[in-house]
């Protein structure tokens, strides 16, 4: 599975935007602090947002993840919000 950094840290703008349209439900982003990204699936050149794409490369996500001994939350086992192109570093190891 071909994927691509959509996004990595944002400004506090960049959250509030995402807020007010319903992208996100929180100015607690861990994109604020830099400790997270979304990716895209990339098929036939173009990102595609087809749900069983994420949760291929959550797998691969999680298998570099273990490897590295490096824990990672998925967006996609969220149950209020589900955001499958999202993956950040736990609070608990990597504190703001």
């Amino acid at each position: 599975m071909n994927f691509t950094v959509m996004e990595g840290m944002r400004t506090i703008e960049r959250q509030k935007k995402l807020l007010a349209k319903g992208a996100s439900k929180t100015m607690r982003s861990r994109h604020i602090t830099g400790h997270a990204i979304d990716l895209g699936a990339y098929v036939d050149r173009r990102v595609d947002w087809s749900w069983p794409l994420y949760h291929q490369i959550a797998a691969a996500m999680k298998g570099a993840a273990k490897e590295l001994e490096i824990p990672i939350p998925w967006g996609g086992n969220w149950r209020k919000f589900p955001d499958g192109p999202h993956f950040q570093l736990q609070w608990k190891h990597y504190p703001e």
